[in-house]
């Protein structure tokens, strides 16, 4: 299963709070499935919150969820600036192990996000988030 959000998505915030735990107990955790989450990012405060998602690398997704979990936080402002403040707040608030500026500037996982989200527009021509992907076919209304 391939899932394609972006981390100022209400309605992806509302996949990991409400259907994600279920999928995971019921599928991932039995083997029955596993779960790939894909970046699409739709403004440029979901790409910066892509970067400090993926700035760890240790294969899990525990920034990702904690950005959703606490999406209410950090996506409010009238600017990118302030966006970007509040998610510089939040993730010094905690013990991630992470810069805050490392992660933002890192032309790698730039690379890795716009990828992704290109390949979802040719290979699945997603156009909105959240996307799931379960063998080969797309569900763009989970």
């Amino acid at each position: 299963m391939i899932v394609y959000e972006s981390l100022t998505c209400s309605h992806c915030a509302s996949f990991h709070e409400n259907i994600y735990p279920k999928l995971k107990k019921d599928f991932i955790d039995t083997g029955l499935a596993k779960i790939e989450f894909r970046n699409f990012p739709l403004d440029l405060a979901a790409f910066n919150a892509s970067k400090i998602a993926h700035c760890k690398n240790d294969g899990k997704s525990n920034i990702l969820h904690f950005l959703f979990s606490n999406q209410k936080e950090w996506v409010r402002g009238e600017t990118i600036e302030d966006l970007n403040k509040n998610l510089r707040k939040l993730i010094s608030e905690q013990n991630f192990g992470i810069s805050y500026d490392k992660c933002i500037n890192d032309k790698n996982i730039e690379d890795h996000i716009l990828n992704d989200r290109i390949n979802a527009v040719k290979n699945y021509k997603i156009e909105a988030t959240p996307t799931l992907i379960i063998n080969d076919k797309k569900f763009d209304n989970p």
